[in-house]
């Protein structure tokens, strides 16, 4: 994104103006979407600028309504040096000071990421009077300043010549698991993408209106915020006073203890016997993995409000209605589908696509530098595995074992090491860095399809894709006695 200096935008606002009817010249200044009261605003910014001893300086190198990719999360006005973000929210008409605030909070807490001294101001054109409000991190408000406090930090910017902003911005980070962070989850230290805003705000209001159907469903692949969306929305509900259920169809994690311990009522779907809750609302959580009988059941016996929450491609049930499961909710609830996927590592997303599937190698242009989060340890060697893994634990690497049988003997349970977390244990949360073991019965079929040729209780290409798709930022694959595979994913990363 290009960076513009806001003197010569507000030349041609105002002395040029005809510039502006070339489609090219809005697009290489990025205004294809700027209002003409924005125009107004910047105008009126910049002659108070102009009314200080200025210095060209205070007005260079901002990047006008840049959005978070991924995130949807857009600045009006923000200039970024080595040290020092500034932040500035330009409005045209007087809004509330609690609306201000609140857009500051949350702009504070997008920019803080970036590791850097943050100041976030607020400026408000009405009529003839003009208004600049600066957000205090400390003491968590908003003070009307004087224009001199926004020029002591613009003279203190020192800009980068060259810099990519999307890079600076890792979406990952805005996407919090109440899981894995739950004590930030549990202090609101978050906040929602407008499209999880907007689904959460439309479930509450037909619940308070008492809507006619009182089922819901909410579905999303990995990354797109399914868990931590619906579990803010239990939480909100708690916070007006409902009496709410948590039903997690999946293992307990140690997040789910926690929230237990600070006053949720949330059972394993093990628990929880149909008809027995007197809940105002009762959230199945990876709701895929429950069964149709069970979903008729719940269906004919529940009166409550019911929210669905589920991911199809999750599956990991020995059953495999998911597909069925799933299909059937929809066609019944009011749905609601998350698109915008936060949490999305496009390179490791190729990766486990190409992984599962041989043919679709040359899909995409990503080339050995692109995939360089994903890595292999290849090993003839069980023990040579397992002192590997041990020493990645060390470092702070997640072992994700494919989940195997508790009854049965099976391959899977040679390559299980000392790792408490299991592909279902690991649902509904995420890691950094996270290593898989991948053992010899891996192979790929005549249709190059990723495939496994042992005993097995639940189906190890997706109890693998469960695992995998778990990782914020690293992957490594330790590949035990299986050279085929190991050449396959070389081949992968070179293009071959």
């Amino acid at each position: 994104m290009k960076k513009i200096n806001l003197l010569m935008l507000d030349n041609i606002f105002v002395s040029n103006p005809e510039i502006l009817l070339k489609n090219s010249v809005k697009e290489y200044l990025n205004l294809e979407d700027l209002k003409e009261q924005e125009k107004t605003t910047i105008n009126r910014l910049c002659n108070i600028i102009k009314g200080t001893k200025f210095h060209h300086h205070f007005f260079e190198n901002y990047y006008l309504n840049y959005q978070i990719p991924q995130i949807g999360k857009e600045f009006d006005l923000l200039r970024i040096s080595d040290k020092l973000v500034i932040n500035i929210e330009l409005k045209s008409e007087a809004i509330s000071n609690e609306d201000i605030l609140k857009q500051l909070e949350r702009n504070y807490y997008y920019l803080s990421f970036l590791k850097k001294e943050i100041h976030c101001y607020t400026f408000v054109t009405e009529n003839s009077i003009d208004k600049l409000y600066y957000y205090d991190e400390n003491i968590k408000t908003i003070t009307e300043v004087e224009i001199s406090n926004l020029i002591v930090n613009l003279i203190k910017i020192n800009d980068f010549d060259d810099i990519n902003i999307d890079g600076l911005f890792n979406p990952s980070n805005y996407l919090i698991s109440p899981f894995n962070k739950t004590a930030e989850f549990l202090k609101g230290e978050y906040f929602l993408t407008k499209q999880q805003e907007q689904i959460k705000n439309t479930i509450l209001k037909k619940i308070d209106e008492n809507c006619q159907n009182k089922i819901f469903s909410i579905s999303g692949a990995a990354g797109t915020g399914k868990t931590l969306l619906t579990y803010d929305i239990a939480k909100e509900l708690k916070n007006l006073g409902k009496n709410i259920t948590v039903i997690h169809c999946a293992q307990k994690n140690n997040g789910i203890y926690d929230l237990i311990e600070n006053g949720w009522n949330i059972k394993a779907i093990k628990e929880y016997k149909v008809g027995t809750l007197t809940s105002d609302v009762i959230i199945f959580d990876e709701s895929q993995r429950i069964s149709k009988y069970q979903l008729d059941s719940i269906l004919k016996n529940e009166q409550n409000y019911i929210i669905f929450s589920h991911d199809v491609n999750q599956k990991l049930n020995t059953s495999n209605q998911a597909e069925e499961v799933v299909s059937y909710i929809e066609k019944i609830a009011n749905k609601y589908i998350l698109t915008n996927k936060v949490r999305h590592n496009k390179n490791l997303a190729s990766f486990l696509k190409k992984f599962f599937d041989l043919s679709t190698i040359k899909i995409d242009e990503l080339s050995k530098d692109d995939y360089k989060n994903i890595s292999f340890y290849f090993t003839n060697e069980l023990d040579d595995a397992r002192l590997y893994v041990e020493y990645l634990k060390s470092i702070g690497w997640e072992h994700i074992y494919l989940t195997n049988s508790l009854r049965t003997a099976e391959p899977l349970d040679n390559v299980k090491f000392s790792s408490n977390n299991s592909s279902h244990q690991a649902i509904g949360q995420e890691y950094d860095n996270v290593v898989i073991v991948i053992n010899e019965y891996f192979y790929y079929t005549e249709q190059l399809k990723l495939s496994y040729n042992a005993r097995y209780y639940y189906n190890p290409l997706e109890t693998l894709f469960q695992a995998i798709t778990r990782t914020r930022k690293k992957l490594k694959l330790v590949i035990i006695n299986n050279e085929k595979v190991y050449k396959k994913c070389i081949q992968i990363i070179n293009r071959e």
